[in-house]
């Protein structure tokens, strides 16, 4: 029985050339629908959408960690950075840092 050699494979990207058994090939990559779709709307990349997801984690941390304590108070302190979170990101979005609405695509569902 042949011993079975590991190797790295290098990370695959959009036309990468890569070596196998067979000799150099080029892969491509295709994309599906989803990821077109996705790719295309800048799904969360705006200053409202990064501050309200960053102070909801800071604040499901506070109360998880509260939590654990066994501190009522300072669990439901967390829960209300969290709800927080989600009005100030609904806050910075009225005031125009967020995705305007005409960039919101449906993505289209795939047969099959």
């Amino acid at each position: 029985m042949p011993a079975i050699v590991a190797r790295r494979v290098p990370p695959l990207t959009l036309g990468a050339r890569v070596r196998d058994n067979e000799g150099e090939r080029l892969l491509r990559h295709v994309h599906s629908n989803e990821e077109q779709a996705m790719a295309g709307s800048s799904h969360g990349h705006t200053p409202a959408a990064w501050t309200g997801v960053i102070i909801a984690f800071i604040g499901f941390c506070v109360a998880g960690a509260f939590m654990v304590m066994d501190q009522p108070a300072g669990f439901w302190a967390g829960m209300g950075l969290v709800i927080l979170g989600g009005v100030v990101g609904m806050i910075m979005r009225s005031m125009g840092m967020g995705q305007p609405k005409s960039n919101h695509a449906v993505p289209a569902r795939a047969e099959g």
